[in-house]
């Protein structure tokens, strides 16, 4: 009926005049006259078969239907041009914010010049309908190009459903990028997709997006489809069709970025064959527990950086059908998946990778590795590669080549690990070793080899700080260009002896030093060292070497305790009234050699105050061994040493013993001979200008003693020689 009626106008439309006019029309169609009516209020119609009250309700019925539609779409809102046909909206200059429009308007067709025409309102829109009406949807008189609602804010809703864009829509990129409040968006059929090549950013930032559908969508010539729901934090499911296919596409990065809330994702119909970059792919979807990419086909992708970053409920990951053979960077792309247990990558081909840095940092649940496959001989960066692995305990990297690594730092930080065997890292070119096994607390041992060079090192900063190392070979080590040695070995408390007699501190600043030894001090993880001030955390510590900065260096300051011999007063005291002496400890030695270490013994002893005990004389210093050991530099140097005594003579100190020939022996046992006239000799030769010790010093053990009885010995000879020539005389 709508179709007659139509031509019935149009019949009615080539007989009309502009001028006054009676039809004398015989039926009794309604509809008809009424029609004829509306072509011009001029225009009388007169029908004798129909009555004047059923014409009157006709016309009045279709002149409510038209008021209604002019009523709801209100066109003095709007910069537009109309036609004998159309109707093109140009801009709209209201101020409402649910708007919807149709697509026919007093009978005619509705275009949309441009779709900016809302860019007055797009700070606070919140729902565009394109409506269809009449079997007629909303055309758009230019093409669609990208960011068509880029940054509408308040927009909530978009239905397209009644937009016909079959053949003007060119570019989709940034489509709705910054529309954070959109919660809904619909496809129609005739919004035609085929042609499209650009989805870039198409829901970028679309935060409080839940779900979308986009299965009417035909994605068949897309290339670009990267940031597409990047920041879609609010997405819990994407619906993709049979037409959304992605055999064209060759950036896939940052698609899903920042889908905090997507549980699940079914990307079973992804053909990734082109693709070159899936970089920050999955980056921040925090919420996903499980990803099934058994179809994905990686073969020409050449960047994998970030693209697993912050998949911290992924519970388990299968990529045993990754092809990366062309992959260049893989830094960061499995940091901070917190709840990987087990990762298998022996069918990785990595050697084209340049960077790996940061690759397994965070995956503090990751307790089972597998490299074995790994190539890592262009590979320029390995800082933090393990970082925070705080579960890895066991860590296999025999076939990794480091000889073009420039930099470690941090590299096997916070990891659990308890023995690394490093014998066959070259880290000849290697600047930063910042951090590289810092707060390793499990770690007992590493074994370096003879590629393990330092001769280009810069920074060595904090490198064994915090770590549970019993032993520690730095034989090898060149530090001739380390410029930064700030708590390398703060808290190393498990190790009192150690060797740096190959180090060499020319370049390192006082300021650089600071903290070196430390016992008492937190570092946190931006570097910032906190003091502890607690003497209960003061550690022995004896320090190897000849390098006068780390002689003068401050090691009290860093609560690090002296190493050295302890002498006992055994019942006796010293001058200040203490039983026992420990001012004669070290923390630096020239070597560990037994020639050195005694030096050093007999150095500190020779120096060492005698103590004093009454009724008996100090011998000697007397080394007591104990069924310990004693064959560390440490032990021996740790040892106790006991005053010796002998019992003083009964003789008053202050009397000299006389001779029946007048010499006497002085207490201090020297033998004083009189002069006999005439001769400057004492008879039998005997010097009779013996005196004390020139240095003023006590004599050694065991000569007042020997002394005095040579004296007494002369003296009684020389009185018997006296008394026999008398008796001759």
């Amino acid at each position: 009926m709508g179709k007659t009626n139509d031509k019935k106008k149009q019949q009615l439309k080539n007989i009309g005049t502009a001028t006054a006019l009676t039809l004398i029309l015989v039926t009794s169609d309604v509809s008809i006259l009424s029609n004829a009516m509306e072509l011009d209020r001029e225009v009388n119609v007169v029908s004798s078969s129909v009555g004047k009250e059923d014409l009157e309700q006709e016309v009045a019925s279709q002149e409510i239907n038209k008021q209604t539609t002019v009523d709801t779409f209100d066109l003095s809102n709007w910069e537009y041009k109309e036609y004998s046909k159309d109707i093109i909206l140009n801009k709209y200059n209201g101020t409402n914010t649910d708007i919807v429009i149709p697509g026919e308007i007093n009978g005619k067709q509705v275009k949309i010049g441009t779709m900016s025409c809302f860019s007055g309102i797009k700070s606070t829109i919140t729902n565009l309908t394109f409506q269809e009406k009449n079997e007629k949807k909303v055309q758009v008189a230019s093409n669609i190009s990208e960011s068509i609602f880029k940054d509408y804010t308040a927009l909530e809703s978009v239905d397209l459903s009644g937009l016909d864009a079959s053949s003007t829509v060119i570019k989709m990129n940034n489509m709705f990028s910054g529309c954070s409040s959109l919660i809904s968006v619909k496809f129609g059929d005739t919004f035609t997709t085929s042609t499209i090549t650009n989805m870039n950013s198409m829901f970028n930032g679309c935060s409080s997006l839940v779900s979308i559908d986009l299965s009417l969508l035909n994605t068949s010539a897309v290339k670009d489809m990267s940031h597409m729901f990047k920041g879609c934090s609010s997405l819990t499911s994407v619906k993709f069709g049979d037409k959304f296919t992605t055999s064209q596409t060759t950036d896939m990065n940052s698609m899903f970025k920042g889908c905090s809330s997507l549980t699940s994702l079914d990307l079973s119909r992804f053909n990734t064959a082109q693709v070159t970059n899936i970089s920050y792919m999955f980056d921040g979807c925090n919420s996903l527990t499980s990803l099934d990419l058994s179809s994905f086909s990686t073969e020409k992708v050449t960047n994998m950086r970030y693209m697993f970053n912050e998949c911290n409920t992924l519970t388990s990951l299968n990529l045993n059908s990754f092809n990366t053979e062309q992959v260049i960077s893989m830094d960061n792309m499995f940091r901070g998946c917190s709840s990987l247990i087990s990762l298998d990558l022996s069918s990785f081909n990595t050697e084209k990778v340049t960077s790996m840095t940061n690759l397994f940092i965070g995956c503090n649940s990751l307790k089972d590795l597998n490299l074995s496959s790994f190539n890592t001989s262009q590979v320029t960066k390995m800082n933090n590669m393990f970082k925070d692995c705080t579960s890895l305990v066991n860590l296999n990297l025999s076939n990794f080549d480091t000889s073009q690594v420039i930099d470690m730092s941090y590299m096997f930080s916070d990891t659990a690990v308890v023995s690394l065997d490093l014998s066959n890292f070259d880290t000849s070119q290697v600047a930063n070793m910042q951090g590289m096994f810092r707060n390793t607390e499990n770690l007992k041992n590493i074994k370096f080899g003879d590629k393990f060079i330092t001769s280009s090192v810069s920074d060595m900063s904090y490198m064994f700080c915090n770590t549970g190392l019993d032993n520690l070979d730095l034989s090898n080590f060149d530090t001739s260009q380390v410029t930064n040695m700030k708590a390398m070995f703060a808290n190393l408390d498990n190790i009192t002896v150690l060797d740096l007699s190959s180090f060499n501190l020319d370049k390192v600043t006082e300021n650089n030093m600071k903290y070196m030894f430390a016992k008492n001090v937190t570092v946190e993880s931006n570097g910032v060292i906190i003091e502890n001030n607690s003497s209960n955390d003061a550690k022995e510590l004896l320090i190897v070497t000849k390098d006068s900065k780390l002689k003068n260096y401050d090691y009290i300051a860093d609560f690090c305790l002296p190493v050295g011999l302890t002498l006992d007063a055994n019942g006796g005291e010293f001058e200040n009234g203490e039983k026992v002496y420990s001012d004669l400890k070290i923390n630096v030695i020239e070597g560990l050699d037994d020639a050195t270490i005694e030096k050093e013994i007999n150095d500190k002893l020779v120096i060492a105050p005698k103590p004093i005990r009454d009724g008996y004389e100090f011998i000697s210093w007397e080394f007591k061994p104990t069924t310990g050991n004693t064959t560390s530099a440490l032990d021996k140097l740790n040892q106790v040493y006991y005053a010796k005594w002998e019992t003083e003579s009964t003789m008053n100190p202050d009397e000299s013993i006389t001779s029946p020939g007048g010499s006497t022996v002085n207490p201090d046992g020297i033998v004083v001979v009189p002069e006999i006239e005439g001769s400057q000799e004492s008879t039998n030769g005997i010097d009779s200008d013996i005196k004390p010790n020139e240095d003023n010093e006590a004599p050694k053990t065991g000569d007042a003693g020997v002394l005095g009885y040579i004296g007494l010995g002369l003296t009684s000879l020389l009185g018997i020689f006296i008394n026999n020539r008398k008796k001759n005389n």
